[in-house]
């Protein structure tokens, strides 16, 4: 009787692997000039997108592919590169090369790639020359992963919208450089300004833009909700920014030798984490938690300043302004256990920014203050930090109030050899 039941088992799964292996399209391949591919059935791969049916893969041979590719059903586009290839050459490419890279140039107002439905996944190409767009746009669709790619020279590197918690989208491994060509929005890797839900970006190369590496806007009423920032490397390279996202995580991060603020959290930026980033060199602030009003019903608007932000674990060093700012109306942040070194300030809290919590950082050798409030920060609570070679004072607080030492905030257990005024760091933290 056993040996009957596990007859009919292996029967039933054979059955199974041969309907699938049937149901399977097979690929169809693309090769420009048929030297790479002799056997190409097509030498466009808008040739191929049209002929593929849903859920086929479309192979692309090394070679130079003009004007945007429009992506209209569920389809896997694989070119010959891959990850590892994509970013070990992200800093030290010298050029491409048509014999080896599937190039997909885009043109005046042209993507290369336009993805106008759910499912699509395009990885392994480089995508460039698109001027007064993106080298990638999906706008409003779901399940769209982009992997492995290189996305240079274009005006905006990839243009993106849409997701659902279903399906959601992701963008990773992908070099993304030099997108810097005149146009709206110029000098952005990843821009949206649509309204996202459940995008992933993670372990991507950013290096060479000259307006922000991410640029995440949104209307308040179409929030961005749900994203995740992580492992991303970003050198020599603009701002990561954020408006109006809600419920998301930046973690992980590393940036090095930033042009503005490393992050610069913009506003509406609600109930966010953001942790073990690690940012060494910016032109401003490492973590800027500002407010940046804006109104008027355009792409995006900005009207509420941010809130309940976990910032924790982070490591900030050499940032000219500071390491840490909460300002502009900041509420309820919870700042713990960041280390910031040679900044201007350390870790600050300023401008009319109230109940946040700043426990257990080291701040050291900065410029100027390694904890700090200012005369409109209110009924904050400094606890068990740690402060020390800070130039100016390890601790100071401008404000005025009930609290600690005549303070309008609360100092309990820091640790800093100076402070202003007297009471509010000890040498012993007590």
């Amino acid at each position: 009787m056993r040996v009957t039941t596990i007859t009919g088992a292996l029967a039933l799964l054979a059955t199974v692997f041969a309907i699938s292996a049937a149901a399977a399209p097979p690929p169809l391949v693309v090769d420009d000039n048929g030297v790479q591919c002799p056997n190409a059935g097509y030498t466009t791969i808008q040739g191929a997108v049209a002929a593929a049916p849903s859920g086929a893969t479309i192979t692309v041979c090394p070679g130079n592919y003009y004007g945007a590719v429009s992506v209209d059903k569920p389809l896997r586009l694989v070119g010959p590169e891959n990850s590892a290839y994509a970013q070990s050459n992200c800093m030290t490419s010298n050029g491409d090369d048509d014999t080896k890279d599937a190039i997909v140039h885009g043109g005046a107002s042209t993507p290369g790639f336009i993805v106008n439905s759910d499912g699509v996944r395009i990885s392994g190409f480089t995508i460039r020359d698109a001027s007064g767009d993106a080298g990638i746009r999906s706008y409003h669709h779901q399940g769209v992963w982009l992997s492995s790619n290189i996305v240079e020279e274009n005006t905006i590197g990839i243009a993106i919208s849409g997701g659902s918690s279903s399906s959601g989208n992701l963008i990773q491994r992908n070099c993304i450089r030099n997108n810097n060509v005149s146009g709206s929005s110029a000098g952005t890797g990843i821009y949206s300004d649509g309204g996202l839900k459940y995008l992933t970006v993670s372990r991507n190369t950013f290096t060479g833009q000259q307006n922000g590496g991410i640029l995440l806007l949104a209307p308040s009423n179409l929030a961005n909700q749900h994203i995740t920032i992580t492992r991303n490397s970003s050198v020599n390279d603009a701002s990561f920014i954020f408006a109006n996202m809600t419920d998301s995580s930046v973690n992980r991060n590393t940036m090095s030798t930033i042009s503005g603020s490393g992050m610069y959290f913009a506003g509406g930026d609600i109930s966010d984490d953001v942790s073990f980033n690690s940012i060494n060199g910016c032109d401003y602030t490492g973590l800027n938690f500002s407010f940046s009003p804006v109104s008027g019903g355009g792409s995006y608007d900005v009207t509420l300043p941010n809130a309940a932000g976990n910032v924790v674990g982070n490591t900030v060093s050499s940032c000219a302004d500071a390491g840490i700012r909460v300002r502009f109306g900041a509420v309820n942040f919870y700042v713990y256990t960041n280390t910031v070194s040679g900044n201007g300030d350390g870790i600050a809290v300023e401008d009319n920014s109230t109940h946040n919590t700043v426990r257990q950082n080291i701040s050291t050798n900065n410029t100027n203050d390694g904890f700090f409030a200012d005369t409109d920060s209110s009924q904050n609570l400094f606890f068990r930090n740690t402060a020390n070679g800070n130039a100016n004072r390890d601790c100071e607080d401008i404000s005025t109030g009930s609290g600690t030492a005549g303070t309008a905030n609360t100092w309990t257990r820091n640790k800093g050899m100076t402070a202003s005024p007297t009471g509010i760091c000890t040498p012993r933290g007590r």
